[in-house]
């Protein structure tokens, strides 16, 4: 939507954990305690507090802040960030059950969130670019897909989490961008190419494990000391 909208979609946490993965990490855990997030918060909201009290994101017109998902940390973040940039913030409530009132409800959301864009910025809604980025999205999302086949098929596995989570990246930050396509196709065939190779991140896997929640951002080294 913010897409169709012409508004440029940026994710703060995101994009921290993205330098998190690469090993920039500590001195903004550090910066963001100092701005007074708890230390029991997670690593990837507490260092993106550090990040935007120290200026590294870009100013923001308007803010986006959703109340309880992906996580509570998130929702301590927003308000943070909000005291920073003091910039209209938009509240986006999703239901936990799913149902037709569930349906109904995030409709009613999505709209409250195009008027609220549209109030602050001047731009417009456009419904037939809307369908345009679900269409790319659709697309760059079936070559995402066939990649995470081959990480569940192939053995050895061609990627280990780090790659793993740098494949992700452009779903979080482009999506319904025309680019994600070519991104998410030439990833695809990367990764295939090394497993007609039958080449691996791990020469003799013996064993996998699945990692169901987030991961230890502040410290991948763990994840390599484990592959």
């Amino acid at each position: 939507i913010l897409t169709a909208l012409d508004a440029v979609p940026f994710a703060p946490a995101q994009y921290c954990i993205q330098l998190m993965v690469q090993g920039f990490s500590s001195k903004y855990i550090d910066r963001g305690v100092a701005f007074g997030v708890s230390k029991e918060v997670c690593s990837a909201n507490t260092a993106s507090v550090g990040m935007a009290a120290d200026g590294i994101f870009p100013l923001p017109d308007l803010q986006f802040a959703t109340a309880q998902q992906p996580c509570d940390p998130a929702v301590v973040e927003s308000e943070l960030l909000n005291l920073i940039y003091k910039v209209p913030i938009f509240w986006f409530n999703i239901p936990y059950r799913l149902g037709g009132a569930t349906a109904s409800y995030f409709r009613d959301e999505f709209r409250s969130l195009i008027d609220f864009v549209q109030e602050h910025t001047g731009l417009t809604y456009d419904e037939k670019k809307l369908w345009e980025c679900l269409h790319i999205s659709n697309e760059a999302h079936h070559w995402y897909q066939k990649l995470q086949d081959l990480r569940r098929e192939a053995i050895p596995a061609p990627i280990g989490c780090r790659e793993a989570y740098a494949a992700y990246s452009s779903r979080v930050f482009l999506e319904g961008r025309p680019e994600t396509i070519e991104i998410n196709k030439a990833a695809y065939e990367e990764v295939k190419a090394k497993v007609d190779a039958k080449e691996g991140v791990v020469p003799n896997e013996r064993h996998r494990i699945v990692v169901n929640g987030a991961y230890p951002f502040w410290n991948m080294r763990l994840f390599d000391w484990m592959e």
